[in-house]
């Protein structure tokens, strides 16, 4: 099972809140997945990718996420392929 969190960031760094997600999805074990949705985010994307424990980065590049998402909104954009155990949201 994998545990999806979602990325705070502003486009162009990882919110500590991130890091606290993953701590936490680390106690509840199995895979973790990090969705990383913004505009022009692959900075704030690569910052994730660097956290231990993070088994999966998706990235959602579009302009209607500039300013913030939610996950249900992001999700279905991302990989519906994905059996996830929990979500974790700070």
């Amino acid at each position: 099972m994998t545990t999806l969190i979602l990325a705070e960031h502003n486009n162009t760094e990882m919110n500590v809140a991130t890091l606290n997600a993953v701590t936490a999805a680390q106690a509840i074990g199995g895979d973790i997945t990090v969705l990383v949705a913004g505009k022009d985010c692959s900075a704030a994307a690569a910052d994730v990718a660097k956290i231990d424990g993070v088994t999966a980065v998706k990235v959602v590049d579009s302009p209607e996420y500039e300013n913030g998402c939610t996950l249900a909104a992001t999700y279905k954009s991302s990989d519906e392929s994905l059996t996830l155990k929990a979500s974790v949201a700070f």
